[in-house]
């Protein structure tokens, strides 16, 4: 079986996925692990192979404006300044996303991660797409190359880019056909959602032992 994992570009999303993608491996399937260029290394490191899409994006860069939206979430969910939660995704992950995952094509002379991931998708044909919410393209590659695609994306940002393939929305492109959930027992949410529990196995990468 060909499975594609797909993590956004931080040891924090990888190193929790590196035991199930081992294990994966370890049982003769073969295993990519989908990211931007800087995360090549990464997960080479890890004894995993790296599919480097997109392109390298700097982060202290200006994001683009996504106040608005925010502004319609906000208002929508209720959410307030003093929902501390809320106001980390909102000035520090969701500008990120937005900058490795902009709602529309790429500018001209640019790699897009959208039209990457569907290409690679479709060249490879894996027969899972494994992702986490952070990575916002890969549901869409899924349905594309017609992988079985699992994990949680969110609506506002994957529509437009179901729409640029003339797919439309559905409740499997927000939640999969299943949620692989490492979380113990007693820590997960009762979501009420289709999960497939993993024992949580920790990893947190290698370092030198210093002097």
């Amino acid at each position: 079986m060909r499975v594609s994992f797909a993590v956004f570009p931080a040891t924090a999303h990888l190193h929790p996925v590196t035991p199930l993608a081992w294990a994966l491996q370890s049982a003769g399937h073969e295993v990519r692990i989908v990211s931007p260029p800087e995360m090549a290394d990464s997960i080479s490191a890890v004894g995993l192979t790296p599919v480097p899409l997109g392109e390298t994006v700097d982060l202290t860069a200006a994001a683009p404006d996504i106040g608005p939206r925010l502004d319609q979430v906000t208002r929508a969910l209720s959410l307030t300044a003093d929902t501390h939660l809320w106001e980390i995704l909102r000035r520090r992950v969701l500008p990120a996303l937005a900058k490795y995952f902009p709602a529309g094509p790429a500018a001209p002379g640019h790699r897009d991660m959208l039209d990457d991931i569907v290409e690679f998708a479709r060249g490879w044909r894996p027969d899972l797409v494994l992702w986490d919410p952070a990575f916002p393209p890969a549901p869409v590659a899924a349905r594309v190359s017609g992988a079985a695609p699992v994990e949680d994306p969110q609506v506002a940002v994957v529509r437009p880019m179901l729409e640029r393939y003339g797919l439309e929305f559905d409740e499997e492109t927000l939640l999969g056909q299943w949620t692989v959930d490492p979380m113990p027992a007693r820590l997960r949410l009762p979501l009420g959602v289709r999960s497939v529990p993993v024992r949580w196995v920790p990893f947190n990468g290698s370092a030198a032992v210093p002097d």
